[in-house]
């Protein structure tokens, strides 16, 4: 029985950015020489990482953080060709 082979489509994609953007904070305070490395959940909005980040600060002592923001995109046909 012979196996087909799929097809690659020709359409041309482009990337298409949703405009969501995941937010989180993680600690970088130095404990015994090394980062605390404890992270807040992702949100698509800054204020809970934020509030996240302050008591952290307030439980641990720790003020050193970095925040990550990811951005959602998608890969589409192009509806133009």
């Amino acid at each position: 029985m012979a196996t087909q082979t799929p097809t690659r489509e020709t359409v041309p994609l482009y990337v298409q950015t949703t405009g969501k953007k995941k937010v989180s904070v993680k600690c970088v305070t130095s404990v015994d020489g090394k980062p605390c490395g404890k992270r807040s959940a992702e949100w698509f909005n800054i204020v809970p990482p934020q509030t996240w980040a302050i008591e952290h600060a307030k439980q641990t002592g720790h003020t050193e953080f970095e925040r990550d923001e990811c951005s959602e995109i998608r890969v589409a046909k192009d509806q133009k060709a």
